[in-house]
């Protein structure tokens, strides 16, 4: 391997910086051609139905209430995605207020234990055993 010096004087390896980054290319390459073939089968998914369904969308779009649905599919699609916030937001809400609920339950049990535990050991009857032992 050659090694060769820099300007301060440390040796490196450029045999091992290069393959770390050849093998960090590699991945990266990899990685894309992944995503490139997972479009691509989408895409050929979507194209088969359509064909099958006999649908051809340049044609379907060029009519003129093709910008209206569109329109209309876009609300639709902002009115669920604003639902399901909401529902995701009243769900973390709900899970705050039960938890905070059951705080309050475990609380309000350890108070009832500490106030019926033994009434005579909290406040003794300073009469009672006073006057039996002198009768």
């Amino acid at each position: 391997m050659a090694r060769r010096r820099n300007g301060d004087g440390d040796a490196t390896d450029n045999g091992r910086v290069e393959t770390r980054d050849l093998e960090a290319l590699e991945r990266e390459h990899v990685e894309q051609l992944a995503r490139a073939h997972a479009a691509l089968a989408a895409a050929q998914d979507r194209s088969y139905w359509l064909d099958r369904w006999g649908l051809d969308l340049n044609a379907l779009m060029r009519k003129p209430g093709a910008s209206r649905v569109r329109a209309l599919l876009r609300w639709l699609r902002e009115l669920q995605r604003g639902r399901l916030a909401v529902q995701r937001y009243a769900q973390t809400r709900l899970g705050a207020l039960r938890a905070s609920a059951v705080e309050d339950d475990i609380a309000a049990t350890s108070d009832e234990r500490v106030q019926t535990a033994d009434p005579d050991a909290a406040s003794p009857d300073p009469g009672s055993d006073a006057t039996t032992q002198r009768s």
